[in-house]
């Protein structure tokens, strides 16, 4: 004997299907989001090779194995607001010591930027991943 389940027992499978799927939608943004993220740059302080109003890929795990390197661009938590900032790692520059585990870091746009000149070497602690153009050209 052949019998169909009820109207009810269908509605409850749909919704538990529903739910499901929301759930692992949902799993997947955090995921992505914890991984990376695409800010806007607010300031002056790295033209010309990022722009007001621009975005940028910030790729939050990029330094989880393996060290950053001179010439990245690299996005930290300021020292002095701790607002997020990029900028491009310099490590050690001349006629400068860096203490262990510590980096240099200046803004293309020397007269615009607030960073290492102003306070310092920062803890590597404090990069918080590698900003990465969008645009070409």
């Amino acid at each position: 004997m052949n019998i169909a389940p009820s109207e009810p027992a269908r509605t409850r499978s749909r919704g538990a299907s529903w739910l499901v799927w929301l759930s692992l939608v949902v799993g997947f943004w955090l995921l992505v989001w914890s991984l990376a993220e695409v800010p806007r740059v607010r300031s002056h302080s790295m033209e010309p090779t990022l722009r007001p109003g621009e975005f940028f890929l910030l790729w939050k795990v990029a330094y989880w194995w393996r060290r950053p390197q001179e010439g990245e661009l690299v996005v930290i938590r300021c020292p002095w607001t701790e607002k997020r900032l990029v900028k491009r790692l310099v490590a050690a520059p001349p006629g400068r010591t860096v203490p262990e585990d510590h980096v240099w870091v200046e803004g293309d746009n020397a007269a615009r930027s607030v960073d290492s000149r102003h306070f310092g070497p920062i803890p590597t602690r404090s990069i918080l991943g590698r900003a990465v153009r969008l645009r070409g050209g």
